[in-house]
């Protein structure tokens, strides 16, 4: 089920907070507040919008990149709704952004000592970039543990859930992700690491390179991956297991593409739940075991993509968001 502070229509509550909205939306809006968890979500995110707003006033904040900001990193936004805005209420939206950053805290990095950094992204994806010129994507709800500065024999960071590696080439320092099963060692390459601590498979699928990958309670236990390979870790009886990958449907977190193939639906509608972060409702009567799905989405809004998927099963598909 949707939490209670991702229930608000920002783009709603921008032209509301800026004196933009008609009177039908400012009585759409007092409905939604009629709730008494959602006012005292909303008073709790004035409160912050209060405090911010007289930094949007001052030359230090840059309206024009925390419009884009609105753009990009607002829950719930889509490209159509974006369009739908105008100027007259930029400045607005950008508080609602620097609000929604204090309210939400989607993001942190830690220092856990003098040497290291434990970053952690809660609700939206983050980039994180290393002082050897690596890059690292980091999903929702997952964490990583680095250090400041990678020192001259190796460069070792430890993850808990699901991120992308594009890592710097240095033949001298090769580079080491641990999660709490295996082991992914490389010196050049980019490759997909999902190890969510409580799951029984860890998964590596690799788009470049060379990547050997080896279980922790077993380093004679390991597989060596080239680009267009996988290896599948699993945690009840340790097997690990060299396979090749079907699609790039792994990196669809990342990138909100998919391609389905005679794809049975349930596996499918998994994964665009995961991508979305949404609960997708069956409809009642409908056998989605029975089902496959041969389709592609490129970077499509889970409105559209639901859409889709009705006008396919003459259904009616519903989805939540969590």
């Amino acid at each position: 089920m949707m939490k209670n502070r991702q229930n608000i229509n920002w783009d709603l509550a921008a032209r509301v907070y800026s004196g933009e909205a008609s009177q039908k939306e400012v009585n759409d809006f007092e409905k939604w507040l009629e709730k008494t968890d959602h006012k005292a979500e909303w008073i709790k995110i004035s409160e912050s919008l209060n405090k911010v707003d007289h930094a949007l006033l001052s030359d230090r904040v840059d309206v024009n990149q925390a419009w884009d900001n609105v753009r990009n990193k607002t829950i719930g936004q889509n490209k159509a709704g974006i369009r739908m805005l105008y100027v007259g209420y930029v400045a607005a939206a950008a508080c609602i952004i620097v609000a929604i950053m204090l309210f939400l805290n989607p993001f942190q990095k830690n220092v856990v000592d003098d040497s290291l950094v434990l970053a952690q992204s809660e609700n939206l994806i983050e980039q994180i970039d290393l002082n050897d010129g690596s890059v690292i994507d980091l999903n929702r709800n997952s964490s990583i543990e680095y250090p400041k500065s990678f020192a001259s024999g190796s460069r070792l960071v430890s993850l808990k859930g699901e991120a992308f590696f594009d890592i710097a080439a240095d033949k001298t320092r090769p580079f080491v992700v641990n999660t709490n099963q295996i082991q992914i060692k490389v010196v050049g390459t980019s490759f997909n690491v999902k190890a969510f601590p409580d799951a029984n498979l860890n998964e590596v699928n690799v788009s470049s390179g060379i990547v050997e990958v080896s279980s922790l309670s077993n380093p004679n236990n390991k597989v060596v991956l080239n680009a267009g390979d996988k290896a599948v870790f699993n945690a009840e009886d340790h097997s690990l297991v060299k396979k090749q990958v079907s699609s790039n449907n792994f990196m669809a977190w990342k990138t909100k593409e998919f391609e389905f193939k005679r794809d049975k639906l349930t596996q499918a509608i998994a994964l665009i739940e995961e991508v979305y972060d949404v609960t997708i409702e069956i409809p009642v009567g409908f056998d989605v075991e029975d089902n496959v799905i041969s389709s592609t989405f490129d970077k499509y809004t889970i409105e559209h993509i639901i859409i889709v998927l009705n006008g396919l099963y003459g259904v009616d598909f519903q989805y939540q968001e969590n």
